[in-house]
């Protein structure tokens, strides 16, 4: 009797413990998301939301607009794809490889977006409307690749069982 009881306990116990142990992928994402990606977001909204603010800004001078984009966005998204590298180096996991890879060709279309705008403020031959055109396809594509990696991470993050950041 008392080992039918010691047996069933030590039975409970395991199960207990092989259903919330985390897996090596549940841990790789775990760290992925909440060490890296917060880091990143830390670094990445603020610099997001000038590129799209100075962008969309009609009434600043091109001279003004190309200014900040060389001397302070441009360097500032650079360092952002310096510091989204970190995480590929860490990653133990192919879908957590596979995500920081897709983040830093996010950062890569978001500084397409930045030269492209310098460039059609330097070219000449770009009419007004042109440029604006080709900066707006350049953003929207980067903005577009953003959703897009968000909606992988919301995926994965489902795959593994982490609902916290399904809904994000």
């Amino acid at each position: 009797m008392r080992l039918g009881i010691l047996l069933m306990l030590a039975t409970g116990l395991a199960l207990l413990y092989q259903r919330h142990r985390l897996s090596p992928e549940q841990q790789a994402f775990q760290r992925y998301v909440e060490v890296d990606l917060r880091m990143l977001q830390q670094v990445e909204a603020p610099v997001i939301d000038r590129l799209g603010l100075l962008l969309s800004d009609r009434h600043q001078s091109a001279d003004v607009v190309r200014r900040r984009l060389v001397e302070e966005l441009i360097p500032d998204l650079l360092r952002l794809r310096r510091l989204a590298e970190a995480p590929l180096g860490a990653a133990t996991t192919a879908a957590v490889r596979e995500l920081a890879q897709a983040y830093i060709a996010v950062v890569d279309l978001y500084i397409d977006a930045a030269r492209t705008a310098v460039w059609a403020i330097d070219d000449p031959a770009l009419q007004g409307r042109e440029g604006l055109l080709r900066i707006g396809t350049a953003l929207r594509a980067a903005l577009e690749r953003h959703e897009q990696w968000r909606k992988r991470l919301r995926e994965l993050a489902r795959q593994l069982r982490f609902a916290a950041h399904a809904q994000s």
